[in-house]
């Protein structure tokens, strides 16, 4: 499934695409475009769950600065795992940890598929935790809207 930079910067509670494809380059945002078509470019599932991280961040009050620190502390790698193995139906919780600190990340799962995962991960470090479980199949369901 592919969708544009409109959609994502509706996923990410931008109010125009300008303004999501501004803030995507300023502060380098983990989302790549899979390929063009028509002068557009086109994003897969993983550039949402990324969004809806950024969304999430935003009803927090975190600027968008932030949030790309944030975003730089998940393991990208797992979380587009994670999102094509739900994508495919083959896992259905989707659980993401923020660690609030920088230090020791490379200890600390950020991408957990169970709550107890997520409570072994909170009581190892001060984290945030933001649950994409229901939101992803939203998304290719078409009911996110």
């Amino acid at each position: 499934m592919h969708f544009t930079a409109r959609d994502l910067s509706f996923y990410a509670s931008y109010p125009t695409s300008e303004g999501f494809n501004v803030d995507k380059r300023r502060y380098d945002f983990p989302i790549t475009a899979v390929r063009q078509t028509q002068g557009r470019s086109l994003y897969e599932l993983p550039a949402v769950a990324v969004c809806l991280l950024l969304n999430r961040f935003k009803q927090w009050g975190i600027p968008a600065a932030g949030a790309n620190t944030l975003l730089s502390r998940i393991d990208m790698e797992a979380l587009n795992v994670a999102v094509a193995e739900i994508e495919a139906g083959h896992r259905q919780t989707l659980i993401c940890t923020v660690p609030v600190h920088d230090f020791d990340l490379d200890e600390t799962g950020t991408v957990h598929g169970s709550w107890d995962r997520v409570m072994e991960a909170i009581t190892e470090t001060d984290c945030m935790v933001i649950d994409l479980s229901d939101l992803i199949p939203a998304v290719l369901r078409g009911e996110f809207w």
